[in-house]
């Protein structure tokens, strides 16, 4: 998802910057796309993908994780996770019983 931001690809192109001091980036963001069909490839793919691209910044905070996001376990979780929707009583996982 690429909607005002970079593609990962791009993503280099910044991590020198947050090796100075006041660099001025406070969190690191990104989406997941299928979060909401936990089963899907792509959230493994994306969590994969955003690992890496959280070593290229270390030391800036992380989110990742929507209120789908948030069932899908800790390694969808990084620093913050955004829980929007659950918190007006959406339930993010449908199919999920509990």
């Amino acid at each position: 998802m690429n909607r005002l931001g970079l593609a990962i690809e791009e993503a280099p192109t910044f991590t020198a910057r947050v090796k100075m001091p006041d660099h001025g980036i406070s969190l690191v963001m990104s989406h997941l796309a299928c979060a909401d069909t936990p089963n899907h490839a792509l959230n493994a793919k994306q969590i994969t993908a955003f690992r890496d691209l959280r070593f290229m910044f270390r030391g800036t905070a992380t989110s990742l994780a929507n209120s789908s996001g948030i069932f899908l376990g800790p390694a969808a979780h990084c620093d913050v996770v955004r829980p929007g929707a659950a918190l007006f009583g959406a339930n993010p996982t449908p199919t999920t019983r509990t």
